[in-house]
Order: C-alpha cells, then structure tokens, then sequence
C-alpha cells in the first residue's frame, strides 16, 4: 500500500474557508465577496503579525542555520576597504563579485568563518557594532557587522565561507494550496484576518474577531514560553573576554 503524504502544516485554503465562514460568505466556496484575491493580502498580513509575534517571544521557529556563502579574496590589502553582502550579488573592482544574501534572511544573530576549500571547523567572528577597526586585511575576515540590511567585512587576503545563522522570515501565501508554516496558528490567523477584512467594510464584528484572534495568538505563546521553560540554558559570565587569534 502506498505511503500518503502528509506534513504537519494546514494550509492557506483551510484558512481562507474559515474566514468566508466567518464572515457569513460561505455559500459559496470560492466566497461571493471575499473572494481569494480578496482575502489573501488579509491574510498574509495576519500571518506577518502572528511571526513577528512568536518571533519577539522567543520562540525559535524561524531560525536559519549552516547556510553558507562565500565571500572572495580582496585584490590589494586597504584598510578603508569594506565588503557588503546584502540584497543584491555586488560587483566591485577590489573584489570579485559577493553572493547575494538568503532572501528570507531578516536579522543575522551569529557568524563563522573558515577558509574557502577546507575541512577545518568553522571558527566564530565577532560581531561589531560600533563601527569595524580601520586596518590592513588579513587570512581572516574576523568582525562583522549588521549595517544598512547589509552584512560588512573588512574582507580578507583569502577566500573564506562564512556559515550564516540568521532569523528568517516566511514567504508570503499566494494561492489556497501554500502552506502556513506555522503549527496550529491558522485560527489566530483566520480570526485576524477576518478584522482586517470586516473592518475594512466598516463592520462592527470587526473587535470580536480581533479579539479572538489575539486570544489564540495568546495561547500559541503560552505553549511556546512553556516549552522553552523545559530548556537548559547556560548564562554566559559577564566578563572581558580575550580572543588571542584577534
């Protein structure tokens, strides 16, 4: 007998029937008023809300890691050089072109290094935020910084991978078939959705399903934080720390 396949994620058309239920336009499937192209930028904002919110609680859905990109030897050593990766594949005349980097990548949290080509572990940088030292490059990119949506070096003398691991953000729906990759979040999302849609006609049903959409997003975060309660943590000490190899 054949394995079906399943996944543990609902999808936008679940949520787009019960919104349509919602708002008393279920007669028909494809809905009379609130059509999909209707409902759909409702709903992807409702789904943007519902990330944010898991996001700001701590809940560690939507982080990335051992993404790996690399970044290319500079041609001359300067120490007003610096390299970008952002958005866009950079072309440079100090360097050759920069990958672009992941498109759902919306906060770097931490980064390594190692050279282009080996097997050695990956070594962590630094992260700076005020600012990367004013000094000639070296084997090693070594700092990094979270600029203008953009991720900066110093660059190095060698081609290094930098192993990324990063907040990440979730593409949008754009037909009923998409999943919403979220687990047991396409009430709150429904609920939201259908304030968004009722109050845009001037509905007055518009608070209780805004209501009852922050009250599932409530207890989405409820079983988040008690998960996370179960979770060892190791506090770092609070102390200067030398880096020899910096």
């Amino acid at each position: 007998m054949p394995v079906v396949g399943s996944s543990g994620y609902g999808t936008a058309s679940s949520v787009l029937s019960l919104v349509r239920s919602l708002l008393d336009d279920a007669a028909v499937a494809t809905g009379d008023v609130f059509t999909d192209a209707v409902l759909i930028p409702f709903v992807n904002t409702a789904y943007h809300q519902v990330q944010f919110e898991m996001a700001n609680h701590g809940i560690e859905t939507f982080v990335k890691d051992n993404v790996i990109l690399t970044v290319p030897a500079v041609t001359a050593a300067d120490p007003s050089l610096q390299v970008t990766l952002n958005d866009t594949q950079n072309q440079m005349t100090t360097v050759a072109p920069t990958p672009q980097i992941p498109t759902d990548l919306l906060v770097p949290t931490r980064i390594w290094e190692r050279q282009t080509g080996s097997s050695e572990p990956f070594l962590p940088m630094v992260q700076r935020t005020d600012g990367l030292p004013s000094e000639l490059q070296q084997e090693r990119l070594r700092f990094w910084e979270w600029r203008t949506d953009g991720i900066i070096f110093l660059g190095a003398t060698q081609s290094n991978d930098v192993r990324l691991r990063y907040e990440s953000v979730l593409p949008d729906v754009v037909q009923g078939s998409d999943s919403i990759q979220l687990r047991g979040a396409q009430d709150a999302i429904a609920f939201l959705a259908a304030a968004l849609a009722a109050q845009s006609r001037g509905s007055p049903q518009a608070q209780v399903f805004d209501a009852a959409g922050n009250e599932a997003l409530r207890k989405i975060l409820v079983r988040g934080t008690r998960r996370q309660q179960h979770t060892l943590r190791r506090r770092r000490p609070y102390a200067r720390q030398r880096n020899p190899g910096f």
